[in-house]
């Protein structure tokens, strides 16, 4: 006794219709052939014209209309690149990325930087300040805050360190 089961095959193929076989004829073809065949299809239809022939385009005048791209975008983009840069120039600013990017941000600058944002009296700023630079860099007090500031200032210590803390 024969059993039917329904199977599900996956398979890709590829069906070769009158355009696509049309297509690789055309892109076979060498120049010369290409252009004997246009101009033949020219002349079997009367509904076909060309717009416009680039098809004598020279090596010289592509290099050039690139060159001038090249150009036009090595000038407007980044005034500080050069290709004709010597090895020297290009160490030295290499070394200069290399400082840059190595160099991490203190917890004074960061803190500072942020005390400049702030929208506060300038007395509080220069308590801010004197705090901030006090601090060492796991965010100490290398000496008490109270030492730093005068005595009619001292009100407005907790206050400006409440502000650094939030920070």
């Amino acid at each position: 006794m024969q059993y039917q089961k329904p199977v599900i095959i996956q398979e890709q193929r590829l069906k070769m219709n009158p355009q696509l076989y049309q297509s690789i004829q055309l892109m076979a073809m060498p120049i010369q052939d290409l252009k004997t065949k246009i101009q033949e299809e020219l002349e079997k239809n009367p509904a076909l014209e060309i717009i416009e022939d680039k098809s004598e385009v020279s090596l010289e005048d592509l290099g050039k209309r690139q060159s001038e791209e090249y150009e036009y975008f090595e000038n407007s983009s980044d005034p500080g690149y050069s290709r004709n840069l010597n090895e020297e120039a290009s160490n030295n600013k290499r070394k200069f990325m290399e400082g840059a990017i190595a160099r991490p941000e203190s917890l004074q600058h960061h803190l500072l930087w942020q005390l400049k944002l702030q929208p506060i009296p300038e007395n509080w700023f220069r308590i801010g300040e004197l705090v901030i630079q006090n601090l060492d860099g796991n965010g100490f007090h290398q000496t008490p805050p109270e030492t730093l500031v005068s005595k009619e200032d001292l009100p407005l210590l907790p206050e400006v360190m409440d502000l650094i803390r939030k920070f």
